[in-house]
Parts: structure tokens; sequence; C-alpha cells
């Protein structure tokens, strides 16, 4: 929704007040600019993917798990019995894709990153303080701090989501209750 805000030509802003890491920050980035409280968590840009394997507790249960799949790469890795190191390899490869993607759409939004991507998209998060001198926030200040300063210059608007308006039975389970 940032982006295409932005490609219309309205000025988006991202306020960070405690995190903005991983995801967070990937959404963060596709603002016109991140205005982030000094002390808040942002960064991370990097790729985690795991999962447990309990082949071994099912063959000491004496359970046999059994499946079936269709294509060369449809599980790389499975919960529930041995991965290869063929999968393994291929589960790294597409982590690997993720995060080379996670980059693309870093530098497509702030391309003064260009220079030193790869040293800001290691998984680390850092204090607002840190991200700022590294290029990662633009404005150092809480969201209520920042939009108090922007009160005589512009519109400030607070949208709330409209609460479901109750009907039918719920509404009618509840008169019964309060009469």
């Amino acid at each position: 929704q940032l982006a295409r805000l932005k490609a219309a030509g309205v000025n988006t802003i991202a306020c960070v007040d405690l995190v903005a890491a991983s995801g967070g920050y990937m959404l963060a980035s596709a603002a016109s600019s991140i205005v982030a409280a000094p002390f808040a968590y942002v960064g991370s840009i990097g790729v985690v993917a795991g999962a447990p394997n309990v082949h071994k507790l099912l063959e000491r249960g004496g359970i046999e798990y059994i499946e079936r799949t269709a294509g060369q790469h449809k599980r790389t890795v499975n919960l529930f019995t041995p991965n290869t190191a063929e999968g393994l390899a291929k589960f790294e490869e597409e982590i690997n894709e993720i995060h080379v993607a996670f980059k693309a759409h870093i530098l497509h939004h702030r391309p003064a990153l260009a220079e030193h991507i790869d040293a800001v998209s290691t998984g680390e998060a850092w204090l607002a303080v840190q991200a700022a001198e590294k290029g990662l926030v633009d404005i150092l200040c809480t969201s209520d701090q920042y939009l108090r300063s922007k009160r005589g210059a512009a519109e400030v608007w607070l949208l709330q989501a409209k609460q479901p308006r109750k009907g039918g039975l719920l509404q009618a389970l509840e008169r019964a209750t309060h009469a």
C-alpha cells in the first residue's frame, strides 16, 4: 500500500516507535521517509527459516511416515523423514534467493543504500540512532513528536478501523442478556 501511495505522488512516512525489523523494515522501507524513535529497533534485513525434524522420535515410537510428492523439489525439507544433503542445499538456495529479493526491494525504495547494502543486510538490527548513521532511518524522533511538529504545516488525521455493526442473532442475544 505504501509503495502504491508513493508511486501516486503521496509523501508517505513510516513511523517506528518500537520495532521495524525484517518484514517490518521491508514495509517501512517502501515509505518516502522513515521516522524512528532513537531507541527503536530497526533493520534485520535477512532471512531465517527452520523446521524441527522429529523422524528419530517417530522411529523410537515405531511410527513410519510415508509421503509422496511430484516434482523434484516439492518438499526439500521434511519434518518427519531424514533430510537429504540435496534437500538441505535446495532449502539454503531458496533462502538465499529470498535474501537477494529482500535486498533488491530495499534498494528499490532506498537507493542511497546501494554502496553498502551488504553491510546493512547481515540480518542484524540496530537501535535507530545507529540505523540512522547507516542510512536505514531518515529522522530520529517519536511518532508523536513528528506528528506534533507537522501540525502547522499539514493536516494530521487519525484513522481508526470502524467497529462492525452488530446485527441479527448477536444483537438479539445481547438484548436478551441485558433484559
